[in-house]
């Protein structure tokens, strides 16, 4: 008899100084056979600060996702159905900032993905948010920020929405009961230090 998926989730957000909470994040465990088809899937988005509306891209990112995510055909594996759904996402995104701007871009968002189906680990990621793997006190990024260096700034190199075709690292690794997923945005990752992030 085949052990059923388990998982728990957990988040937190708030406002750092900015007006405007620019991070948004969602988790979903169908039940039933739909949790052996799909697994369970969780997202996180921070929209990118120098656009307007980045809170809005950030939402639509990881609603769309979930929601979409858990619609694809029961046969496309965890690769096709997640990269297909970010590549409408992005689409969708990128067609919104040239309609209602022009050149300007207002709807841009870090995107980073963890499905989990049976015992692998799936992961989805564009931006400098991070996905993390806690296994007992070993604690490893499994991501790398999309950055660039200029000018003594950094700026994305990637993000939801920036241009038409977007660009997406994927991983995968076998899990262990007792695991722990972690997804961070830069408001975290970029004051807590890893042994911070491991406690």
């Amino acid at each position: 008899m085949r052990t059923q998926l388990e998982v728990r989730f957990g988040g937190h957000s708030i406002a750092g100084l900015k007006a405007v909470n620019q991070d948004a994040f969602a988790a979903h465990l169908p039940d039933g056979a739909d949790r052996d088809l799909k697994g369970a899937a969780a997202v996180i988005c921070d929209g990118v600060s120098s656009a307007a509306d980045s809170e809005i891209a950030s939402q639509t990112a990881v609603t769309g996702f979930i929601n979409d995510y858990f619609s694809t055909p029961p046969t496309w594996s965890v690769r096709k159905a997640a990269s297909q759904v970010m590549s409408g996402l992005n689409a969708w995104i990128h067609r919104q900032n040239a309609a209602r701007h022009g050149t300007r871009d207002s709807l841009l968002t870090t995107f980073s993905a963890a499905v989990v189906k049976s015992n692998t680990l799936h992961v989805f990621h564009a931006g400098d948010s991070r996905i993390w793997h806690l296994r007992g006190s070993q604690l490893e990024c499994l991501t790398r920020d999309h950055v660039i260096s200029e000018g003594g700034r950094e700026f994305l190199a990637r993000a939801l929405g920036a241009d038409s075709h977007l660009e997406v690292d994927y991983a995968k690794r076998e899990l262990e009961v007792g695991d722990r997923i972690l997804l961070t945005t830069d408001g975290v990752h970029g004051v807590l230090d890893s042994r911070r992030i491991r406690q």
